[in-house]
C-alpha cells in the first residue's frame, strides 16, 4: 500500500493526507484521498470502511474509519476527457473529450427542452412562447404569445427540464420540446378537461382550450383538468414537474393541429377531385350520347329521303 503521512497516526508530513490500501483492521479498506481527521476534508472512495462495500463515493467525509458523511455537501466532479458508463467491461465506442458514452440513460424528470434566444425577459416558467424574427434580423427569437390561436406558437417554457440542451444565459429560455410541463392557462376558450388540445389565447403567455384538434397553433395536449380554481401545490414523488396556480400539465405536441388541418384539407381536396372526375365523366357521355343522337338523325334523313325524294328536307 501507499502512504503518505500528515496524520497523528503516521507523523507529520507535507501532504494530508493520501492512503491507498488497507491501513489497519480499525480503519478499514476505504481508499481515501484527504484527511480523515478533519470532518470538513474531502475523500475518494467505499461509502463504509468495513471493507465490503466496493462502491466509488466521492464527497465530503468526517470519519475515514466508517466513511459517513459529514452532512449535505454539495461537490463538482471535473473530468478532463470522456465519461464511460457500460453495463459489461467492454470499450466504448468513442473517447472524444467533453462527451458521455454510456449503455443507457435514465433521467427522472419528465421534459426534454432546449435554451433558446428569447426578446422578452419577463417571460418564466409555463408561459407560452412563439416565434419573431430578430430585432437584428438575423436568425428567430422566440416572445411571448399575444394572440388566440397564433400558428407560429412554438411550445411552452419548461419549469424543471429533465433534459437540457444548449447554454444557459440571460438571454435565453428553455422551451421544451418534448415530455410533461406545466402550462400557464386561461378559461377563455371554456373549462379545461384531460385531452383537450391547448392554443394560445389573447392573454399573453397563457393557452386556452382549443375547439377541435383542426385548429392551428395547437401546442399540446392537457394532461390535467382546470375549471378556474387555482391548482394547490402539492408534493410528489415522481420527480416531475406539475401544475400549480393557473396551470395544466401538457403533453408538449406542437403543430398537432396545423398537421391535422392539413390532413382534413388533402381529403377534402381529394373528394373535389374525385367529384371532377366523376363530372368529367358524365360530360363524356353526354357527348357520345348528342354524338350518337346526330347519328341516328342522319340515318332517318337518309331513309325518308329514299322514300320521299321530293321532301323539303331532301331537296339540295
Amino acid at each position: 500500500m501507499l502512504q503518505v503521512g500528515g496524520d497523528s497516526d503516521m507523523g507529520a508530513g507535507v501532504v494530508d493526507h493520501v492512503l491507498v490500501g488497507n491501513y489497519s483492521t480499525s480503519k478499514g479498506s476505504a481508499q481515501y484521498i484527504g484527511n480523515w481527521a478533519n470532518a470538513a476534508t474531502w475523500g475518494i472512495g467505499p461509502a463504509t470502511g468495513n471493507g465490503t462495500d466496493k462502491g466509488l463515493r466521492i464527497g465530503i467525509v468526517s470519519n475515514y474509519s466508517t466513511g459517513t458523511s459529514a452532512g449535505t455537501q454539495n461537490l463538482n466532479l471535473l473530468i478532463g476527457g470522456s465519461l464511460c458508463v457500460k453495463s459489461s467491461g467492454a470499450a466504448c465506442a468513442g473517447s472524444t473529450a467533453g462527451t458521455i458514452y454510456a449503455t443507457t440513460t435514465t433521467v427522472q424528470a419528465a421534459d426534454l427542452a432546449e435554451n433558446m434566444p428569447v426578446s422578452d425577459p419577463s417571460l418564466v416558467a409555463g408561459d407560452i412562447v412563439v416565434t419573431e424574427a430578430a430585432p437584428t434580423g438575423a436568425g428567430v427569437v422566440f416572445a411571448k404569445s399575444q394572440q388566440a390561436n397564433q400558428a407560429n406558437a412554438a411550445g411552452v417554457i419548461s419549469t424543471s427540464p429533465g433534459l437540457e440542451l444548449g447554454s444557459d444565459s440571460a438571454s435565453s429560455r428553455p422551451i421544451a420540446l418534448a415530455g410533461r410541463v406545466p402550462a400557464n392557462v386561461t378559461l377563455e376558450g371554456g373549462p379545461i378537461a384531460i385531452g383537450d388540445f391547448l392554443v394560445s389565447s389573447t392573454t399573453p403567455g397563457k393557452a386556452m382550450r382549443a375547439k377541435g384538434p383542426a385548429e392551428s397553433g395547437i401546442i399540446g395536449v392537457a394532461l390535467s383538468a382546470y375549471d378556474g380554481t387555482p391548482i394547490a401545490v402539492k408534493e410528489w414523488s415522481d420527480g416531475i414537474a406539475h401544475e400549480s396556480g393557473h396551470q395544466v400539465l401538457m403533453l408538449v405536441h406542437v403543430g398537432a393541429g396545423s398537421q391535422t388541418a392539413v390532413a382534413q384539407l388533402k381529403a377534402r381536396a381529394d373528394k373535389a377531385e374525385d367529384r371532377a372526375d366523376k363530372a368529367d365523366d358524365r360530360a363524356d357521355n353526354a357527348e357520345a350520347r348528342a354524338d350518337k343522337a346526330e347519328a341516328d338523325a342522319a340515318q332517318l334523313k337518309a331513309f325518308l329521303c329514299i322514300q320521299f325524294p321530293n321532301a323539303p328536307m331532301c331537296k339540295p
